[in-house]
C-alpha cells in the first residue's frame, strides 16, 4: 500500500476511534470513592493529632505561591487550574482549599491528562500492565490523540502517545518518577515537619494529600473489571452510548458515574488490612484487589464468545464451548437455562454476573445495565474498603512526643509505633525558633523494634487496631530551644513508611 493510502486510511479510522479514556469517572466515580475512603480510614485522626489541625480532613490546606518554587510543583498548579472549579477540587487563587478536597484533587489529576490511564492497568496473573494485542489499532490510537490534541504530534513522533502499552499500576504507585507516587508522598510527609518555613511545611501537606489521593485512585482503577483483565479495546475503543464521537469512556464506567455521581458513591464496608503495600493490589494469596476483581467480574471484552447451537446441542454442551473461549479461567460460565428464548442472567453470590441469551441457532454472552448496577452496588464498597486501608497503611507510623527536664535542660521522648513486624530507621530532630522557622539539628538516632506475634492480615477486618511493635528513645535538646519537630523514616515488614510529630515544652 502505498503511503498516502495509509495516510488517508489513519485518518478514516482515527475518526471512528473515541476519545480520551477513563476507568472510575475522576470528577464523579473516582473522587466519591476518595472521599468515602479517606472518612472511613485514620486520615482525619492523623491530621489533627500529627499535623495539630484541630479539624482534620475539613481543615483549609494553602498550597502557597511562595512554596511552589519546585518544578515539579509548579507543574502540578499548572495541572490544577486547568480542572473545573465547579467539582471543588481546584484550590482559590490563594491556593487553599480543605484537606478533603487535596485529596480529590490527586485523584482527579491522577486520571488527568487522559494518557496517564495507560498507567492504570494490571493482570494479576501476568503482573503486566496494558500490553496491546497484535494489530494496528495501537498506532491508529497514537494517531487519533495526535490529531485530538492530547497526546500531540510530536508525542506520536516520538514513541510518548497513548499507544495501547503501559506500566503496571503496581509499578507505576512505586515508580520513582511519579510526580504523585509513593516516594513523592513519603518526601512530602516528612517535610510536613522538616519544612523551613510555615508556608513550607502546609505546601507539603498539600502536596502529600494530594500524592494519597493520587495512590488511592490508581487501587482504585483496580476494582474496575477492564483494568485488570487487560481489557482497553472492546471496554473502551469500541464503547458505545456516549455523548458524542470522542466520548471514550467505557459503558459500565459511565453507568457508574450517572447512577451515583459523586456524592451516592457507597461508603466502604468496612477498612482492609493487607501485609504490605503491594498486597492491595495483588499476592500470592490472591486476596489483593486486582485478584479478586478480575476473579470474580467479566469485563466487556471478556465475556464467553457467542456458541451456535441447534436442536441436539444440550445446556452442558453450550457451557463447555463457551468457558473455552474465555481468556481467564475466573469467573466461568456456571449452569445455563436455554428451554426458552430469552434473556436470562448468571447470578452469583446473589448478583448478576453475566447476561446470556437464546436466539434463533446461538447463545449470546453480554453485559447490560443489570449486571452493571449489581456489580456496583456490590463492589464499590469493597473498593472503597481496600482504598481506606490503603491509607491507613501509609500513615500507619505513629510518632508522640513527651518533654521533660532533667538537670536543667530539656528533653524529649520520642514514641513511635503502628509497625508491621520488626522495624528499623532514623529519627531526625528539627529544632524551631519564635518566628516558626525550622532548621536541621544534625541529631539523627537510629532506631530498632523487634517483631511481636503476627496479627491477622485478612481481606475485611474490623478497624480496630491489633498490637504492633513500639519503640522510645530520649533525646537532649540543645540549649534555649524549646519547640522541636521530629521525623521518623524507615522499613518494616510492610515495606517503607514516615512519621512526623512536633510539639513545645510546658
Amino acid at each position: 500500500m502505498k503511503r498516502g493510502c495509509v495516510s488517508c486510511l489513519g485518518l478514516i479510522v482515527v475518526g471512528l476511534f473515541a476519545g480520551p479514556a477513563h476507568a472510575w469517572h475522576p470528577a464523579t466515580t473516582q473522587a466519591g470513592l476518595i472521599e468515602k475512603a479517606a472518612l472511613a480510614s485514620r486520615l482525619h485522626a492523623a491530621l489533627s493529632t500529627q499535623q495539630h489541625r484541630p479539624l482534620g480532613v475539613f481543615e483549609p490546606i494553602t498550597l502557597a505561591a511562595s512554596a511552589r518554587t519546585s518544578p515539579r510543583l509548579q507543574a502540578i498548579w499548572r495541572r490544577l487550574q486547568k480542572l473545573d472549579p465547579n467539582d471543588g477540587n481546584t484550590p482559590n487563587d490563594a491556593g487553599a482549599n480543605m484537606a478533603l478536597f487535596w485529596l480529590t484533587a490527586g485523584a482527579v489529576l491522577e486520571s488527568t491528562p487522559a494518557e496517564r490511564e495507560r498507567n492504570h492497568f494490571f493482570d494479576p496473573q501476568s503482573q503486566r500492565g496494558l500490553h496491546d494485542n497484535p494489530g494496528g489499532s495501537g498506532f491508529v490510537h497514537s494517531l487519533r490523540l495526535a490529531m485530538d490534541g492530547t497526546g500531540g504530534l510530536r508525542g506520536l513522533a516520538t514513541g510518548t502517545a497513548f499507544d495501547l502499552t503501559g506500566r503496571s499500576a503496581l509499578g507505576w504507585a512505586t515508580e520513582n518518577r511519579n510526580e504523585l507516587g509513593l516516594k513523592a508522598f513519603f518526601d512530602a510527609w516528612e517535610a510536613t515537619a522538616s519544612g523551613a518555613t510555615t508556608t513550607d511545611r502546609e505546601a507539603a501537606l498539600a502536596d502529600a494529600l494530594m500524592c494519597m489521593g493520587a495512590l488511592g485512585a490508581v487501587l482504585g482503577e483496580m476494582g474496575e473489571p477492564a483494568h485488570v483483565r487487560n481489557d482497553f479495546r472492546t471496554a473502551f475503543l469500541d464503547a458505545g452510548g456516549g455523548a458524542g464521537p470522542w466520548d471514550q469512556s467505557s459503558d459500565f464506567e459511565r453507568f457508574v458515574s450517572q447512577r451515583y455521581g459523586r456524592a451516592g458513591v457507597p461508603a466502604p464496608t468496612a477498612v482492609t488490612s493487607r501485609p504490605s503495600f503491594e498486597a492491595y493490589f495483588s499476592a500470592p494469596d490472591n486476596q489483593g484487589l486486582a485478584d479478586l476483581t478480575q476473579s470474580q467480574f467479566f469485563s466487556a471484552g471478556t465475556t464467553p464468545a457467542s456458541v451456535l447451537i441447534d436442536a441436539a446441542s444440550t445446556p452442558k454442551q453450550v457451557r463447555l464451548q463457551a468457558n473455552r473461549s474465555l481468556l481467564y479461567a475466573k469467573p466461568a460460565v456456571g449452569p445455563l437455562k436455554l428451554r426458552e428464548l430469552g434473556r436470562r442472567y448468571q447470578v452469583h453470590e446473589g448478583r448478576r454476573q453475566l447476561a446470556y441469551e437464546r436466539l434463533d441457532g446461538v447463545v449470546q454472552f453480554f453485559l447490560d445495565e443489570a449486571v452493571y448496577a449489581d456489580t456496583a452496588a456490590a463492589w464499590l464498597p469493597v473498593v472503597g474498603s481496600y482504598v481506606s486501608g490503603l491509607f491507613n497503611d501509609l500513615l500507619r507510623a505513629e510518632v508522640s512526643l513527651a518533654f521533660k527536664e532533667s538537670q536543667g535542660a530539656n528533653q524529649i521522648t520520642v514514641s513511635l509505633s503502628g509497625f508491621v513486624g520488626a522495624a528499623k530507621g532514623v529519627v531526625q530532630l528539627y529544632v524551631e525558633d519564635e518566628q516558626g522557622v525550622r532548621r536541621p539539628t544534625g541529631v539523627a538516632r537510629p532506631f530498632s523494634v523487634a517483631a511481636s506475634a503476627p496479627a491477622a492480615v485478612g481481606r475485611l477486618v474490623s478497624p480496630s487496631p491489633s498490637p504492633s511493635p513500639s519503640a522510645s528513645l530520649t533525646i537532649t535538646l540543645p540549649p534555649g530551644v524549646s519547640r522541636v519537630a521530629v521525623a521518623a523514616r524507615g522499613q518494616d515488614a510492610a515495606g517503607a513508611f514516615v512519621g512526623v510529630s512536633s510539639g513545645a515544652a510546658p
